[in-house]
């Protein structure tokens, strides 16, 4: 099934620089963790994993109280790293 995407509005470069490592990381881990077996690495990953979550909802409410925005924490949003809009999906 296809998300439907709203834009909410758009950030600056520098916004997007700080965000994007950690979105990434967090992308790469939760792919390795599909196929890690070892219960202890596996612990590892994923409280890391739980460690970027809490970055990017940190970074969500900056944003978000920085340009007003009046949307609920999003569970998922997409960043344009082409014209640096962000949008909420559902």
């Amino acid at each position: 099934m296809d998300k439907t995407r709203k834009l909410i509005g758009k950030i600056n470069q520098s916004e997007a620089e700080s965000i994007e490592p950690v979105v990434e990381r967090l992308n790469g881990l939760e792919e390795l963790l599909m196929i890690v077996t070892d219960k202890k690495l596996s612990m590892k990953v994923e409280d890391e994993i739980s460690n970027l979550k809490e970055q990017c909802e940190a970074w969500w409410k900056d944003i978000s109280s920085k340009y007003e925005w009046n949307v609920p924490l999003a569970k998922e949003w997409e960043l344009d790293s082409n014209d640096f809009s962000v949008w909420l999906l559902s």
